[in-house]
């Protein structure tokens, strides 16, 4: 009886073929991994969207910005004193003092975002005249404060010569795919990148200090020799960025328009001491001390809104009733100067102008 011969596969073709497959699923493999981490990228970008907002509804409610937070309850940690001064400007984000559940907080990769800050912009007082009880710029945040937190990117990656970007007034950083240096949604840090690598500068450090500069370079997966891929996602935050919106809707003041009113309001105030009949002063302040004290009394900032203080100098001592004083009409009762900004200030003869009946009632 004769078997009829079927032909099959022999080794060889097998192996093709299992090589063919191998190919195509680490492909598919590759092409998963891909999706999966442009969806990361994705989601973690729009978080950070949501977390700029809450920053910028918070500085308008607060009139500053919240400290870091130095574990994973996103509690922002500062000294609780007057003005209330941060355990670090270098931590986690504060999601509970923004009012954000914790499931913002966590990037494409469910890590806790870094976050930093500016010093100057998380200092505030409970009133004005606590502001102003000192010459000091640094005593609280104003509108016109710069950023302070440097950031620098390389072109190409293996540079070693820093570009500077500019400064941030505040950063939310996530550390990416590798997670190296970021916060577990349980509070554990991950192990840190590399010294001498860009994203090691990126990574809270124990002391929870801003480094020299932050880093913000384009997206690698590949180890870069010497600084090392880099696959974090910044949040960078301009003063100018932070400050629009409430400009716009009305919740802050331009600097230019506060500026336009604190001047006003000196102006209005040194009128009020030297005309006041119950005082009968008739003369402006003697001293700087005393420039002071009148403005502490007025609930007026004794610095600009750049944070620059204001320098007072009395010209004359003494208001007369005929409108006239040595060396002449011209002269200005007091002068007033503060860095880079005009200040308008009256002359005698705006004086009487103004007030000729007030003046002659009260200075003979």
């Amino acid at each position: 009886m004769r078997t009829k011969y079927q032909p099959g596969f022999t080794l060889v073709e097998m192996a093709v073929v299992v090589f063919l497959i191998g190919i195509l699923a680490t492909m598919g493999l590759s092409a998963a991994n891909a999706l999966l981490a442009s969806s990361s990228i994705s989601n973690t970008k729009k978080k950070q969207e949501v977390i700029k907002d809450a920053l910028i509804a918070y500085l308008g409610t607060n009139k500053r910005l919240p400290c870091p937070a130095i574990n994973e309850n996103g509690v922002e940690a500062n000294n609780g004193a007057v003005p209330s001064i941060c355990t670090g400007y270098f931590g986690l984000l504060p999601y509970r003092a923004l009012n954000l559940p914790k499931s913002a907080a966590l990037d494409g990769w469910e890590n806790i975002f870094s976050y930093a800050v500016s010093p100057q912009w998380t200092l505030a007082y409970a009133n004005v005249v606590t502001a102003t009880s000192s010459s000091n710029p640094g005593i609280a945040f104003n509108t016109g404060d710069a950023g302070a937190l440097p950031v620098s990117t390389r072109t190409p990656a293996t540079n070693p010569v820093a570009t500077p970007l500019g400064n941030d007034a505040a950063i939310v950083i996530s550390h990416g795919h590798n997670g190296l240096g970021a916060f577990t949604n349980k509070g554990t840090q991950t192990n840190l990148p590399v010294a001498g690598t860009d994203e090691l500068a990126n990574a809270v450090p124990a002391g929870f200090a801003v480094p020299a500069t932050f880093y913000h370079r384009e997206y690698t997966d590949i180890d870069v020799a010497v600084y090392g891929g880099f696959d974090d996602v910044l949040l960078r935050l301009s003063p100018t960025e932070i400050l629009a919106p409430l400009v716009k809707d009305g919740s802050l003041k331009s600097t230019e328009a506060q500026w336009a009113e604190q001047v006003e309001s000196i102006n209005d105030a040194l009128a009020s001491f030297m005309l006041n009949p119950g005082t009968v002063n008739c003369n402006p302040p003697a001293t700087q001390g005393d420039f002071n004290n009148l403005l502490i009394a007025n609930n007026i900032n004794l610095v600009n809104p750049w944070g620059d203080p204001i320098t007072y100098v009395q010209v004359i001592t003494r208001l007369k009733s005929d409108g006239d004083t040595t060396p002449g009409a011209a002269i200005n009762p007091y002068t007033l100067s503060t860095i880079g900004r005009v200040m308008n200030y009256p002359t005698i003869v705006t004086f009487y102008g103004k007030y000729k009946k007030i003046i002659e009632n009260t200075c003979p």
